[in-house]
């Protein structure tokens, strides 16, 4: 899927905007082509191809994501546990350049003094 960030005069917002209506594997595709546009990443989802082995047989589940971002992978996700992953990702890339509300100085650690 391909998206755009379109400056506005308040902001920006993402084009095309997420569906509610999409299923959801695209709504996934749409949030890690966002999480790719922002942060400069290679992100592709696709479906997890997960089995469970149930009754001497293997059985695919549905409903589960594989996420591979640059040359790291990881699979078996629901579509929420993918959603927060790719969240994570964004958030991360964005404090590693410096950008944010959770970019901040760390304090310099204190400790207690025990004289025994």
């Amino acid at each position: 899927m391909n998206v755009a960030r379109v400056q506005t005069e308040s902001g920006s917002r993402i084009e095309p905007p997420l569906d509610p209506d999409w299923d959801e594997h695209t709504k996934l595709l749409w949030k890690a082509a966002v999480v790719a546009l922002d942060a400069g990443l290679q992100v592709t989802v696709t479906d997890g191809g997960y089995s469970e082995w149930h009754k001497g047989a293997w059985h695919a589940v549905p409903g589960r994501y594989c996420i591979r971002v640059g040359t790291s992978s990881n699979a078996a996700y629901s579509f929420r546990e993918a959603w927060c992953f790719l969240t994570g990702v964004s958030v991360g890339a964005r404090r590693r350049e410096g950008h944010g509300p959770d970019n901040y100085e760390a304090k310099p650690e204190t400790r207690g003094n025990s004289s025994t």
